[in-house]
């Protein structure tokens, strides 16, 4: 009897796992007024120690619609449980992004440490498991990270990385319009870092001609007239990749200097046109002189360790 109900158990057990669909991915699209959305999931059918995959699409009339079709699509319960990484369209904006967020958030409910990717072009509809492996090796190899919960940390921007074909990209969707992109792979690493995003700069500079590698972090302090965004480049590798032009080591760091300094300018000119704080200065501010004092012009400190 015994050895019948534990039978029995083992069963049900493995009908209930294989009624569920293991999403692992989501990259959500459009197609002209409607939202779609592929599910990338993993195929039960796979051989012992492989990991394959199966995708479903849905779409609707808004990313829950898409989402709600693609679920319906299925032959078992999506479970979201083991969801790792979701695309947003290309060309989402701030309000585009915070849809999908609360989407993910109420409708699928996976854990908020799930990273997101602006996807280029229409990729949602290309090979979702390929997307998902160039995705999940550029998040590996560039240290970026952007979680499911960074979406809502100030109420009138959202910044995420970019899927860019070589390194990635770095967005700021500011909610009265006014979208940035950064495409060149310094000025997206620099926004990186100093959002809390990447903890290394890993990129070329100078044309091309040199390479730049370093474990990075940020501290925050205040000056007489100014806020101090100091950078901290660790274990920094500047190396010449056309001795002709940067023949020594101090040329790179200057080299280098001299681009960071300029791409946080970019950046401090992007946020005074969206009327955006992406550095989150305010509360550093508030943090030093308490809530009175508004915030006043930031400069970037560079320290090599």
């Amino acid at each position: 009897m015994l050895l019948f109900l534990l039978a029995a158990l083992e069963g049900c057990a493995a009908r209930s796992l294989g009624e569920r669909a293991i999403v692992r991915a989501a990259f959500f699209g459009s197609s002209g007024e409607h939202s779609t959305v592929t599910l990338l999931l993993a195929d039960p059918q796979a051989a012992e120690g492989e990991e394959g995959f199966a995708t479903a699409q849905g779409q609707g009339g808004s990313p829950a619609q898409a989402l709600a079709a693609a679920e319906q699509s299925l032959d078992g319960t999506a479970f979201y449980g083991l969801m790792d990484l979701v695309g947003l369209p290309a060309d989402c904006d701030w309000a585009g992004a915070r849809a999908i967020g609360e989407v993910l958030y109420t409708q699928a409910k996976p854990t908020p440490e799930l990273s997101l990717f602006l996807l280029r072009g229409d990729e949602s509809a290309t090979d979702a498991a390929e997307l998902y492996g160039a995705l999940q090796a550029a998040e590996k190899r560039y240290r970026v990270h952007c979680g499911l919960q960074q979406l809502f940390v100030q109420e009138d921007l959202c910044v995420l990385p970019a899927r860019q074909e070589h390194g990635y990209g770095f967005a700021l969707l500011a909610r009265d319009g006014g979208d940035r992109l950064f495409r060149e792979e310094l000025p997206a690493q620099l926004a990186a870092v100093l959002c809390g995003q990447s903890s290394c700069l890993l990129c070329p500079y100078a044309g091309g001609s040199a390479f730049c590698s370093a474990r990075a972090s940020v501290t925050v302090g205040p000056e007489q007239d100014a806020m101090t965004v100091c950078l901290h480049l660790k274990d920094a590798e500047t190396r010449s990749l056309d001795p002709a032009l940067l023949p020594g080591k101090s040329d790179a760091r200057a080299t280098l200097r001299a681009e960071l300094l300029a791409a946080f300018a970019e950046l401090c000119a992007a946020a005074q046109r969206q009327h955006t704080d992406p550095l989150r200065l305010a509360f550093w501010d508030a943090v030093h002189y308490g809530p009175a004092k508004r915030p006043v012009t930031p400069v970037l400190e560079i320290v090599f360790e």
